[in-house]
């Protein structure tokens, strides 16, 4: 698979494989940022090896679901930009939660996962708007180690279906989103 056929995108590891960002240790693989060589995130054997991307049934080239990714840093957006994608799903990005609740009202979308401590407009603000505004939204929230865990307890309250403290476990994290797509 060339990965240039109408509505085929080239699979996960063969996008880090070529960009050397993938490194293997002790049966895990981690995946460097190409902007923050500080940012990795944690990938299965089952991840890095997957060779398409999963399409639903009969819809021919439609995303699983489309997903908003919220955080002031480039280097997470990106990240969590190339492991949904690798799942199948679209990805819309914004860098604060103003520049979010904007998009998410302009083109509603599957599920949020925003950052909680972010400039302008935090993702607890951005989480307050949106439950107020629309009933069935569904968000998961995340936040820095540094922050601590009292903003995941408060993003619980705000409406947040499931919260992790950086840094992220994909799995984990990719887990969570079929859980809440499903549900």
């Amino acid at each position: 698979m060339t990965g240039q056929e109408k509505g085929v995108k080239q699979p996960l590891a063969c996008w880090v494989t070529r960009h050397n960002d993938l490194k293997q240790s002790g049966g895990l693989f981690f995946l460097g940022c190409p902007f923050s060589k500080a940012s990795f995130m944690r990938l299965s054997t089952a991840t890095v090896h997957r060779t398409t991307k999963p399409w639903r049934g009969g819809q021919g080239d439609t995303p699983m679901a489309t997903i908003l990714v919220i955080d002031d840093e480039e280097s997470i957006r990106a990240l969590l930009r190339i492991a949904l994608e690798g799942a199948g799903h679209e990805v819309l990005e914004a860098s604060n939660g103003g520049l979010g609740l904007a998009l998410y009202r302009a083109r509603a979308v599957d599920l949020i996962i925003t950052d909680i401590v972010m400039p302008e407009m935090d993702g607890l603000e951005m989480m307050l708007e949106l439950t107020r505004n629309f009933f069935n939204v569904k968000v998961i929230a995340i936040s820095g180690i540094l922050e601590g865990e009292a903003p995941l307890h408060v993003a619980k309250l705000l409406g947040a279906r499931q919260t992790f403290q950086k840094p992220l476990d994909m799995e984990t994290l990719l887990s969570a989103v079929r859980y809440e797509l499903a549900h």
